[in-house]
């Protein structure tokens, strides 16, 4: 009686039993933190990093993408960017309009199919639509291709290629996985496609995004030039005073002699339009301002002229 007794109270108890001979005993220890870190600093650590690099490429990207709309627009004027001394804050409020409206319909779309996948993968019709997708992709790229090799032409300055090729490529990258998925049913949790695969994709897809978004700021920086040259008249008014001849011209613009003694200034040049100003350089056009036909004013601040910026709806006028 007192031998079972003890054999339960030995069990009861947990006594470490000796483990059999030969046998390895794997005894788990808790991790070890870096050296004059600890796991929770090292992992905020990490995460800033990440934020940082984030941020820093994102805000090349749209210091790129500014700069490429700003030198479409003034490119049309015949001024090439480098002449502009644009800051990177010019640069960046430039691109805010030129990446806000893809970005937005981009991070829409791929929400939308976030929150359906679940229910396109389980649809009867899954199959078909995978199959479908990749077929319209192909598609697509091939218009996309032969565009670029100039067999087939658009008649229209919008990024039609590059969001072609875009659209082409997401299209046959998610058709593949709708359809693979509605071929292994077995498979569904655990199907995805290589890694090597995923890393080349994510490739195409930010280039052709980039592509597509620097054509897109492009287009917009355009249409911004014609909208200028469409509405001349409400940009602001100049005249300009100088104590010397300029030898100005251009359609519209009046030359006149200041004939008061009072005045230092004995020239005054009228019918002018105000369209940047970089440096100490005014860059401004005649009154009636035609591409092709009439030229870019450009004047450098000095003592001996003084620059006069008017209302656009007062007139610009010597008198």
């Amino acid at each position: 009686m007192r031998r079972g007794l003890t054999r339960a109270r030995t069990r009861q108890t947990g006594q470490r039993r000796v483990p059999p001979r030969g046998r390895r005993v794997e005894v788990a220890t808790e991790p070890t933190a870096q050296p004059g870190t600890t796991p929770s600093a090292q992992h905020y650590i990490e995460l800033v990093a990440n934020i940082a690099g984030a941020a820093t490429l994102f805000g090349a990207l749209l210091y790129y993408f500014g700069w490429s709309r700003a030198a479409a627009t003034y490119r049309y004027f015949g001024i090439e960017i480098g002449l502009l001394d644009l800051s990177f804050q010019d640069h960046l409020l430039r691109s805010v309009r030129s990446t806000y409206f893809p970005l937005l319909a981009a991070g829409v779309l791929g929400f939308g199919v976030i929150l359906l996948h679940r229910r396109i993968v389980d649809s009867m019709h899954a199959k078909a639509l995978g199959l479908g997708l990749v077929i319209f992709g192909l598609l697509g790229m091939l218009v996309g291709l032969a565009a670029i090799v100039r067999l087939v032409t658009f008649r229209t300055a919008w990024p039609v290629v590059p969001a072609d090729l875009l659209g082409s490529t997401t299209m046959i990258a998610y058709g593949a996985v709708v359809l693979g998925q509605a071929l292994s049913p077995a498979k569904r949790e655990t199907y995805s496609i290589p890694r090597a695969a995923w890393f080349v994709l994510a490739g195409v897809l930010l280039l052709l995004t980039i592509w597509l978004v620097s054509s897109y700021a492009s287009y917009r920086g355009l249409q911004s030039a014609t909208a200028i040259e469409r509405d001349l008249d409400a940009r602001p008014g100049v005249v300009l005073l100088s104590e010397q001849e300029l030898h100005l011209r251009g359609t519209g613009l009046t030359a006149q002699d200041v004939e008061s003694e009072d005045s230092a200034y004995r020239h005054c040049y009228s019918g002018l339009r105000y369209l940047i100003r970089s440096g100490s350089r005014h860059f401004l056009l005649p009154e009636y301002w035609q591409r092709g036909r009439d030229p870019i004013i450009v004047v450098h601040e000095s003592d001996s002229i003084r620059f006069e910026y008017l209302p656009s709806t007062s007139p610009t006028t010597c008198e």
